[in-house]
């Protein structure tokens, strides 16, 4: 992805496949050039499940999605490791 003076790349990595009961972990660089982060968010099914917003109070949040747990120490605001 590349646009004028913003974003210039995103890499996403998600397990194609999980255990039942074992984590998982969810990985995203990026590279904002000048710019300053709003939001990552995670999604499973099309429901949000994850929310980092650097401005907000809390800054993280997580909700319940069945099928996926938020491991709330091990989460950075692109990283995710959840059961």
């Amino acid at each position: 992805v590349s646009t004028n003076g913003g974003l210039k790349w995103v890499r996403v990595s998600v397990p194609q496949y999980r255990v039942p009961g074992e984590t998982a972990t969810l990985q995203c660089d990026y590279d904002l050039g000048n710019d300053t982060l709003y939001a990552v968010k995670w999604y499973k099914d099309h429901e949000e499940f994850y929310r980092f917003v650097p401005k907000a109070r809390p800054q993280a949040i997580s909700y319940k999605v069945e099928g996926a747990r938020v491991d709330t120490p091990q989460t950075r605001h692109c990283g995710s490791g959840f059961n």
